[in-house]
């Protein structure tokens, strides 16, 4: 074998890892694409459930005053 025929088949072998690197790299890339987005919806998922949530407490807090309020007209001798 000579230092020529060396030289190719080492450059052939770099040229495979460096193939199979940038297989891995463009994969890794995918993934990350992946969990942003995934993080994006579950972002937008937390803050429709907190707004929503914020709503019911709204909602409960002015069934609460309304039922004090009637309690209080209907029983007045109680306060």
């Amino acid at each position: 074998m000579t230092p020529e025929d060396l030289a190719q088949i080492s450059a052939i072998v770099i040229e495979r890892r460096t193939e199979r690197t940038e297989i891995n790299v463009n994969s890794i890339l995918m993934q990350l694409a992946g969990i942003s987005r995934s993080l994006t919806v579950s972002e937008q998922l937390t803050t429709q459930f907190a707004t929503t949530q914020g709503a019911q407490q709204s909602a409960i807090d002015q069934l609460a005053a309304r039922l004090t309020k009637i309690e209080r007209e209907r029983h007045p001798e109680q306060q």
